[in-house]
């Protein structure tokens, strides 16, 4: 699983509003940073990201890598970066329909 699409199942945890994941030189996972609001505690927030990573990867998580920062407000559609489509390709063969999406912020 590539690493956009960790994050991205992180954000869609209850109170998360925005995820980065940083990475050693070996691919290794080096730092977990989320912003969350006040809805839910940061440990709990933290189990569930722990959870992800077991479930989704099979991989057991140091909570130590995991960095919380909590703001006040419900901020998910400002934190949230809006996308608008720049280029659309479709090709269409006898059995087959290709589509290519490139969206930009």
């Amino acid at each position: 699983m590539q690493i956009n699409e960790i994050e991205d199942l992180i954000v869609n945890l209850k109170g998360v509003l925005n995820c980065r994941i940083t990475e050693d030189e070996d691919k290794a996972i080096r730092e977990i940073h989320i912003v969350a609001d006040e809805s839910r505690g940061a440990k709990q927030i933290s189990r569930d990201v722990q959870s992800v990573f077991a479930a989704a990867l099979g991989v057991s998580l140091d909570y130590k890598k995991i960095s919380i920062a909590q703001i006040k407000g419900k901020l998910k559609e400002q934190a949230t970066p809006k996308l608008r489509i720049k280029n659309f390709e479709r090709n269409v063969t006898r059995t087959r329909c290709n589509v290519r999406i490139v969206l930009e912020k």
